[in-house]
């Protein structure tokens, strides 16, 4: 198996099953919205990579992909997606 695929499933223990999880990406934009970070989310659906987003509150705009799906752009006061 090509190790360059491995980074974007992600595992995860679920009553004694090994599922795999949409590798989602977590890019925070900085003002002028350029990406200023990226990071991993840990997530099973859209609704939930949202979800951790808005929980951190950043104060600046993000933007959540799915491979090279743009899943959300979540706003700086963290109340709105797309």
């Amino acid at each position: 198996m090509n190790p360059i695929l491995l980074r974007f499933v992600y595992f995860h223990r679920s009553r004694g099953r090994v599922l795999a999880l949409p590798g989602y990406r977590h890019y925070r934009l900085d003002g002028a919205g350029k990406i200023n970070r990226a990071e991993w989310l840990d997530a099973p659906n859209d609704e939930e990579a949202i979800a951790q987003v808005r929980k951190l509150r950043l104060g600046a705009p993000s933007e959540i992909w799915n491979g090279n799906r743009l899943v959300a752009r979540v706003d700086a006061s963290s109340k709105r997606s797309r």
